[in-house]
């Protein structure tokens, strides 16, 4: 089906273990649920920059909560159900 077309092959994906990530919990009431941001840095950044260091902190929608630099990754995950 659709989402196992869109499955990345993970052995070309080693560095996602070995590089700096953040996963921020993000809990919308419109859809009843959380859904994540995962925060990869590059490898030659290597570093995610929180704007806030205290957990669980409210964001409004639109507000930026942390920078990652160049080549780095972000990932949205919506949970199925």
């Amino acid at each position: 089906g659709l989402l196992q077309d869109l499955r990345v092959p993970t052995d070309s994906l080693e560095y996602l273990h070995h590089n700096q990530r953040v996963v921020n919990r993000i809990h919308s009431a419109v859809l009843g649920q959380c859904y994540y941001v995962l925060q990869i840095a590059d490898y030659d950044v290597d570093c995610i920059t929180p704007f806030s260091l205290k957990q669980n902190q409210p964001v409004g929608q639109g507000q930026r909560f942390s920078t990652v630099r160049y080549g780095s990754q972000v990932d949205l995950i919506v949970p199925l159900s």
